[in-house]
């Protein structure tokens, strides 16, 4: 069932996950430091700090 309108929820893996690529991407592509367990922490970070996530 889909929460309510203004309710907190969790991102899911799928959200996490694809956010994660576009992370990594970037860090690859300007030799920025980190790994995939930073990508994914950063990944979750930015989108429970979006509208509607909290």
């Amino acid at each position: 069932m889909p929460p309510e309108v203004g309710a907190t929820a969790e991102p899911s893996d799928e959200q996490i996950r694809l956010r994660a690529y576009f992370i990594s991407e970037r860090r690859r592509r300007f030799a920025l430091p980190g790994d995939s367990g930073s990508d994914w922490l950063e990944a979750k970070r930015q989108l429970l700090s979006e509208p509607g996530h909290g």
